[in-house]
């Protein structure tokens, strides 16, 4: 029978980074890590095993590559995806605990920001967006996108 079961907090995404998990509620099994606007998260690390998930990638939140009892979150996706989370078993305490993923970044494309974009950019400075921004930790669920043209 198993005794305890340990979770943690998502992180959440957009905005020019997002932000990493917490620890699962025992405080074993680290979270993914948040996506940035050059690199993808690291995944969380169980303690006892050693397992761990993905790292996030370009446009891809990382996955959760092994299953015990429960299941670690995915890492969001967004401009760099979030590393995912991961799950452990720690024997002694016949506890599971399974960790969040990390929130993905978001990007828009300015004058300020055209040095973060990967390498092979067919774009150029005509493509630049005028008072564009993102803007992280403001919805929990779902992601969404608001575009608005100004003409």
């Amino acid at each position: 029978m198993i005794s305890g079961y340990g979770v943690s907090t998502p992180g959440y995404g957009g905005g020019t980074a997002g932000s990493a998990a917490n620890r699962e509620s025992y405080g074993y099994v680290s979270g993914g890590n948040g996506g940035t606007a050059t690199s993808g998260g690291t995944a969380g690390r169980g303690t006892f095993y050693g397992y761990s998930g993905s790292n996030g990638s370009f446009g891809v939140g990382g996955s959760v590559t092994q299953k015990i009892y429960a299941r670690g979150g995915g890492g969001g996706g967004g401009w760099y995806g979030g590393g995912s989370g991961v799950d452990d078993y720690y024997s002694s305490q016949n506890w599971i605990l399974a960790s969040s993923g990390g929130g993905g970044s978001g990007y828009v494309y300015t004058s300020s920001t055209a040095s973060q974009y990967p390498s092979g950019c067919l774009l150029n400075s005509s493509y630049y967006l005028t008072n564009a921004s993102t803007t992280g930790n403001s919805r929990s669920g779902n992601g969404y996108a608001t575009i608005t043209l100004i003409e």
